[in-house]
């Protein structure tokens, strides 16, 4: 109290930040987290926030691009047997049911991959548009591969922001070409692109994907200070705004369990590079997610094109 804190910024882990809420709720002290895993925390007080990817909500995204965009309507899900895959498998469900689309079939696999032959095999005689991996890039790359050996050569393959990684094109050789993913933190190019080049310039190390998130919680401080918030009342008003706070991708919100809705990217692979392909608006995937039975509330109808700069036509896979 007597530092007069505005806000604080972490922890990462999901117990401390569950500890730390009850001490910042008591103050009213508005935290934001760059971490916390665990969902269900950051929602317990109106004075948490959390800038942190959901693997469903990024699969609802590319469900409903999928869907409204490509006019795509058959699905397959290969995913991995950890959290994260589970989670996506979630969103999927709900997507999929929301799109009235077709899910033919959801096979998960060891993180060692020791099944996976079998699997595509028991999938080889389903059809499906798309076959979607959401698995970090490498394990994502190796299934690529296999699915492509298997001689599954129709479907297209896409992913989730797991695969925002250089590892993606490393091991996936041309097996991942044509293909596309969605992510809420993009690395590939623009605003997080160059902080990372910044970074290893000072440094000499690439920023993990917490300093990037710190960095922008404190970029939302900084923007909510020079507009002329001075208390802890006017930044708890000024975060839960409609209108938005300013974040690196464009206008950001924060939905009403404290999460950051951020503008999502769609990237797709085009002759051995990742290439950005389409902007989501944050009120885009709000709105959706507020009441997906709303037909008003066509997420991807209002997905754009992303316009480049000249210095970014041709950037690297991820920095």
């Amino acid at each position: 109290e007597t530092d007069r804190v505005l806000s604080v910024i972490g922890p990462v882990r999901s117990s401390n930040t569950e500890s730390l809420i009850h001490l910042c709720t008591r103050h009213t002290i508005p935290l934001i987290t760059p971490g916390c895993p665990n969902h269900n925390i950051v929602s317990q007080s109106a004075w948490a926030f959390r800038l942190f990817p959901d693997p469903g909500k990024e699969m609802d995204s590319l469900i409903s691009f999928c869907s409204r965009d490509l006019g795509i309507t058959s699905f397959g899900c290969l995913y991995p047997e950890i959290n994260y895959g589970q989670q996506a498998i979630v969103g999927l469900n709900n997507a999929v049911w929301e799109e009235m689309g077709d899910l033919v079939y959801t096979k998960s696999y060891p993180v060692d991959l020791t099944t996976l032959r079998s699997i595509l095999h028991d999938v080889s005689d389903k059809s499906t548009e798309v076959i979607i991996i959401p698995d970090n890039a490498e394990r994502a790359s190796v299934v690529a591969g296999q699915i492509r050996y298997a001689e599954l050569l129709m479907p297209t393959i896409a992913g989730i922001g797991a695969w925002d990684d250089q590892k993606l094109l490393e091991v996936a050789g041309n097996n991942l070409e044509g293909s596309f993913f969605v992510t809420a933190y993009p690395r590939a190019h623009g605003p997080r692109a160059e902080i990372i080049q910044r970074y290893i310039a000072r440094f000499g190390e690439t920023p993990d994907l917490f300093s990037l998130r710190t960095y922008e919680a404190t970029k939302i401080l900084l923007t909510a200070v020079e507009s002329g918030v001075s208390f802890r009342a006017q930044l708890l008003h000024y975060l839960k705004n409609s209108d938005g706070v300013p974040g690196l991708d464009g206008q950001a919100v924060f939905d009403e369990n404290g999460d950051y809705i951020t503008p999502f990217t769609i990237y797709r692979v085009e002759g051995k590079k990742v290439m950005p392909w389409r902007i989501i608006p944050a009120k885009t995937i709000l709105q959706q997610w507020m009441d997906p039975s709303d037909p008003n509330s066509s997420r991807m109808e209002h997905s754009q094109p992303v316009e480049l700069a000249s210095s970014e036509q041709h950037p690297n896979p991820s920095p």
